[in-house]
């Protein structure tokens, strides 16, 4: 089977495969339209990831759809926040196509993917029924060579921050021979913050009662760029807009003015550094000073790194942090991958 990795973020999709192929896009879908005059004046796309248009036929689902990037040229244009958003027609769409982009034709394909702890814990047995029912006919118009039937010959569910923990004994592997430490893993995602602790054995035992999620990620950032945005220009921020604003620091031109919110955004990191904080003491109490090791992953592991070490000094972020999740899960398609060959010997 061809294994595949893809990390459904409420940010960005990312997601890896066997040969260490890797994509990335915002996750956003919008309603396809016509892109004669995308080229009027020499315009060219960077990468594929920046003309990502889709058709999907799944079920009742049959439409073309522009998808991360590219959907900004959309008129209709949305994202999945929902707590459950297994079935959400998004899900449907982003998870084809990023899993034609990233598979062979005509191989069976092994698919793992995750969902946030305190999810994972209730929706755990959905999402796999999910992929095991998933088909889909994807194609790229202007790109036929892309097109596939994709479905999931074998596929797992994992909490988000275990992939991150598998990829950190990986890069640590003298971790492995400190029986009974115990490391933690904190995941800053868009929407939410997973965190999951282990101790040290064989197999790893998590500990759960010092794992679980914060309702708070990047996203938190955005709440009082708007506000400030809607204060100063008297107009409501496009809400698929302000992550530009916040990755160029928060200054921006609008209504033929200048504007700097970037002390808005200091204020607001260290707003969510404090939240994440007290959430993780809240479950750890003092037990966290006894850690061997404290790593960070998730998009917002570089931005928040240097607040949160303040209170844990320890702290680490693991290489690259985006992709620890999916690196995680692929480490893990390789050893269901066996465990399925066994099991048919």
């Amino acid at each position: 089977m061809y294994k595949i990795a893809i990390d459904l973020g409420y940010g960005y999709v990312k997601g890896l495969n066997e040969e260490n192929e890797r994509i990335v896009f915002p996750s956003i879908v919008g309603a396809a339209h016509d892109l004669t005059l995308k080229d009027l004046f020499g315009t060219k796309f960077k990468n594929r990831m920046d003309n990502l248009w889709v058709h999907i036929k799944a079920g009742n689902l049959d439409s073309d759809f522009f998808v991360g990037n590219l959907a900004g040229d959309s008129i209709s244009k949305s994202s999945a926040f929902d707590s459950n958003k297994i079935w959400h027609p998004n899900t449907i769409v982003l998870l084809g196509t990023a899993a034609a982009l990233l598979s062979p034709e005509g191989r069976d394909i092994l698919i793992v993917t995750g969902l946030p702890m305190e999810h994972f814990k209730m929706q755990r047995k959905e999402f796999s029924n999910f992929l095991k029912l998933y088909k889909a006919k994807v194609s790229f118009p202007g790109n036929e060579n892309l097109a596939r039937e994709i479905s999931f010959a074998g596929s797992a569910v994992f909490p988000q921050a275990a992939g991150a923990m598998y990829e950190a004994m990986l890069n640590y592997p003298r971790l492995q021979q400190s029986n009974g430490a115990r490391i933690a893993i904190i995941d800053i995602g868009f929407k939410t913050t997973d965190f999951i602790t282990v101790r040290i054995g064989t197999p790893l035992e998590t500990m759960e009662q010092f794992s679980g999620t914060i309702d708070a990620g990047m996203f938190y950032l955005h709440h009082p760029f708007a506000a400030r945005f809607l204060q100063e220009t008297g107009c409501q921020a496009d809400p698929f807009r302000i992550g530009d604003y916040i990755s160029d620091g928060g200054r921006f031109f609008f209504d033929g003015k200048d504007y700097d919110f970037s002390d808005t955004l200091q204020a607001a990191r260290k707003e969510l550094v404090n939240v994440i904080r007290d959430g993780l003491i809240t479950s750890w109490k003092d037990s966290y000073r006894e850690f061997r090791a404290i790593f960070l992953a998730g998009g917002g592991a570089f931005e928040l790194k240097d607040e949160l070490k303040r209170a844990f000094p320890i702290l680490q972020a693991i290489g690259d942090p985006q992709f620890a999740n999916c690196k995680g899960f692929l480490y893990y398609a390789g050893l269901l991958e066996q465990r399925i060959k066994s099991t048919r010997l």
